[in-house]
């Protein structure tokens, strides 16, 4: 037998098709005679209309609806013949219908021509009388088929259709003259290779590749429609139109081609392109062998929609054999050049663009989707070329999970701020990201977003830092080929998530300094820009450390410039000052408010307000701030006694230490962030507050600068200092012991109000009431017109603007008291 090829002049002058019909009993081919490709398929004897006819599983290739309708339309030719062979009357008819047996052996494509597809299939049909269950139907049906013997068919026009979609033809050929055994038993091997010519409108046949790809389509039915002219021996028939239906269950599923072994890379020539490369591996089930010629497609992603496609790149598949149960495998290339600004431009009610959106999802490791249509070419024909450009399939993309990308995130410089009340972080940041291995590219980060950061001590998550906005970053390739990011971040927002892990971290830092690692684990936006476009890479996984140094708090200890009284009720005196601080340490923020408690032997006696307070890494700074004494307030009658106790012991030059205390209102701008650090307790010394005498040095906390004693008239004058520049103090009553190398001298005591102005103040002569043994008087009289060191144990009752009254005790050694007449 020769089959027509095509060649450069067209299709071969052959018959359009060619039937050879054989009686066998039974006879079961397996393989087509002509060495072209074969499978056996789907065999038996089966009742047509009741039971399954038969099925076939096929393969989406470039002419995947023609080779389906070439196919289809083959089982209708063979359907037709054996309709044709038994349209007898009644009784003969019903006969045929429950006695027929019908199997499809396989099918192969021969040849695509401007012209349509040459097909060859395989099959047999019969009567099997066995199969009819009247006894009368069945003998008057054996009788008169073995009387009959063989009927003569005449050439006829076959058009097959699909009933379910709108009777849609898909093609239709001519079946040369045959002649079939049509007696009981007799099987007759119908092999077919004809010229299918495929529908002009082959586009109306996409319904049905939807259904099949999207696995909605369980089964089809074919019809077959002829007139054909018969005769049985000498005995014409006559000319019978006829109609059969044929109805295919149990269709395979589609399967999606396996891509892998993806490569992106930059041209050789540096044009402002990438090349792809990758391998696709196809699961073939189908009984249908065929060549498919080199075709060209488009390769579409979605714009923001499935129904907007883009044009991403194009590519050719090679010249194909595909052998029936045997796996396609191919090997891709594409060259995609600029991205069309569609992909990158951010879609509407989303902040992302498509481009955005695939890369994301293909390191993210879950599988995207593209899409391929097909372009005219010159290896095609016209009708497959109309065909293809009517052909758009969604193919599955495989992701790739971009695991330790991020293999280095590290914080620098950081700064604390507030603003409408959100605490901020700022700081540099500098990522290495390691690209994929399928990732062979030159890029350049322009910009980086930290969008969500989780920051931890350990295994104990505290907070979170939430970036909106993109920075500015650039980038350098290490020597290991890691690409290295540098951005700096500015005013990012930072969430304490867990308010005992912070606190336990800002008690090691600021009150311990102690150095501690804070872990991060979070996601990274880059914003790249490479030979095809400019686009974002979202979601990178990052997992980094921050090493966090303790502050050396002994060297924030404060110098007041500028104290005063700002105000005073009845319990309560609010003071003013500048406070100079040195900061050594690497960090810096902005706070506009902040209060802490004041602790003295374990009790609140007020409480310190700063404002505004701007720390800048490495740059002393100076806080304006507040400070309420008012004991009452805060503890009653123990927190009084511990003010008291306070102030008397400040004004005594001994060596304090106060606590300061954050609370649940110490930033009430932040109060998650309050509640987080409340509890938090810093020691410092108390500083000295009041300024040196003039020309004087070692006075500066002096409350009694000079003291005179007159012994003819035993009394006793002092210079007493107020260091508040604005306010006047009230002493209402004062008494005291005063003593040498151990000796008691003698009391003093004085019970009229007298004023204290600011600076130095020299008091009223205060009776002094000597030892009555007289020991004390000589002391002071050997002394006379010198000087006598002597130690003091003295309280007064001291009030300041409105406040109430308040005792306070002083304690002095070594003064240098002047003795005068």
């Amino acid at each position: 037998m020769v089959l027509p090829e095509q060649s450069e002049a067209g299709p071969s002058r052959q018959p359009s098709s060619l039937v050879q019909s054989t009686e066998r009993t039974p006879l079961l081919s397996s393989a087509s005679e002509d060495g072209h490709a074969s499978h056996d398929g789907y065999q038996g004897r089966q009742r047509l209309t009741d039971e399954e006819v038969g099925a076939y599983e096929r393969r989406p290739t470039s002419s995947w609806a023609a080779i389906v309708a070439a196919v289809l339309f083959l089982l209708g030719i063979i359907a037709a013949i054996v309709t044709i062979i038994l349209k007898l009357p009644p009784v003969a008819d019903r006969y045929a219908h429950e006695a027929m047996t019908y199997s499809f052996y396989n099918a192969s494509v021969l040849n695509f021509t401007d012209e349509g597809i040459w097909m060859q299939a395989r099959g047999s049909a019969g009567l099997d009388a066995s199969r009819v269950d009247d006894k009368f139907i069945r003998r008057i049906g054996r009788w008169g088929t073995g009387i009959v013997r063989k009927v003569h068919l005449s050439e006829f026009p076959v058009e097959v259709t699909l009933p379910d979609y709108d009777c849609f033809s898909l093609g239709t050929g001519d079946v040369p003259a045959m002649t079939v055994d049509v007696r009981d038993g007799h099987e007759n091997d119908i092999h077919v290779v004809a010229l299918v010519k495929p529908a002009e409108n082959l586009d109306k046949l996409m319904p049905l590749l939807h259904d099949y790809i999207d696995g909605k389509l369980s089964q089809i039915t074919v019809r077959a429609d002829s007139s054909v002219k018969a005769k049985a021996g000498w005995f014409p028939i006559g000319t019978r139109k006829v109609s059969q239906r044929m109805t295919f269950d149990h269709l395979p599923t589609f399967s999606n081609p396996n891509i892998s072994n993806i490569l992106l890379s930059d041209p050789a020539d540096n044009t402002n392109e990438i090349e792809v490369s990758a391998d696709a591996h196809m699961r073939n089930p189908s009984p249908v062998g065929l060549t498919v010629p080199s075709l060209d497609w488009q390769i579409l992603l979605p714009r923001c929609s499935p129904e907007e496609l883009v044009e991403l790149s194009k590519t050719s598949t090679p010249s194909i054999s595909i052998v029936p149960g045997k796996d396609v495998e191919l090997h891709l290339n594409a060259h995609v050049p600029r991205l069309d600004p569609a992909l990158t431009a951010v879609c509407e009610g989303r902040n992302t663009s498509s481009m955005d959106d695939f890369l994301s999802t293909y390191l993210a490791g879950n599988a995207t989707t593209v899409y391929i249509r097909g372009v005219p070419s010159s290896n095609t024909p016209a009708w497959m070329s109309r065909f293809l450009e009517s052909l758009t399939l969604p193919v599955p993309f495989p992701g790739h999970k971009a695991e330790n990308m991020i293999r280095n995130f590290q914080m620098s410089n950081v700064k604390l701020s507030i603003a409408a009340g959100i605490p901020l972080v700022s700081a540099v940041i500098e990522v290495t990201v390691g690209l994929p291995s399928e990732l062979q590219l030159g890029v350049n980060v322009t910009k980086v977003r930290a969008s969500m950061v989780d920051l931890y001590d350990g295994p104990d998550k505290f907070g979170r830092l939430e970036m909106k906005k993109f920075a500015p970053a650039t980038s350098r390739r290490d020597d290991e080929g890691d690409v290295v990011v540098k951005t700096d971040i500015s005013n990012v927002p930072f969430e304490v998530t867990d308010g005992e892990v912070f606190r336990r971290i800002m008690r090691s830092v600021i009150f311990g300094g102690k150095d501690v690692v804070i872990g991060m684990q979070g996601s990274v936006d880059a914003g790249i820009e490479s030979g095809m476009g400019d686009f974002v890479i979202r979601n990178l996984p990052a997992v980094g450390e921050v090493g966090v140094n303790g502050l050396p708090m002994s060297e924030f200890a404060p110098k007041f410039e500028g104290m005063k009284v700002i105000g005073t009720t009845h319990s309560s005196i609010t003071f003013g000052a500048d406070a100079m601080m040195n900061n050594t340490t690497p960090y810096g923020g902005n706070i506009p408010y902040m209060n802490v408690h004041l602790i003295y032997n374990g009790s609140v006696i007020g409480d310190a307000t700063v404002r505004d307070l701007k720390v800048r890494a490495g740059v002393p700074f100076v806080a304006h701030g507040e400070a309420v004494f008012d004991p009452g307030h805060y503890g009653g009658k123990t927190a009084k006694e511990a003010g008291a106790k306070f102030i008397s012991a400040y004004v005594s030059k001994e060596n304090l230490t106060m606590s300061l205390r954050t609370h649940r209102e110490s930033i009430p701008l932040l109060p998650n962030l309050s509640k987080a650090m409340a509890g938090l307790e810093f020691s410092m010394p108390v500083p000295d507050m009041f300024p040196p005498a003039d020309g004087e040095e070692g006075h500066d906390r002096e409350f009694m600068r000079d003291a005179t004693f007159h012994v003819l008239s035993s009394s006793a004058d002092f210079v007493l200092h107020n260091p508040f520049p604005e306010t006047r103090l009230i002493i209402y009553d004062i008494e005291g012991n005063a003593t040498h190398d151990g000796t008691f001298l003698g009391r003093l005591a004085y019970d009229q109000p007298f004023t204290l102005f600011p600076g130095d103040t020299e008091t009223p002569k205060f009776p002094v009431y000597w030892d009555p043994s007289g020991v004390g008087k000589d002391i002071v009289k050997k002394a006379l017109g010198g000087n006598l060191k002597i130690d003091a144990v003295a309280k007064c009752l001291v009030s300041v603007g409105s406040m109430k009254p308040i005792w306070v005790g002083y304690n002095a050694t070594g003064i240098g008291a002047k003795v005068r007449i």
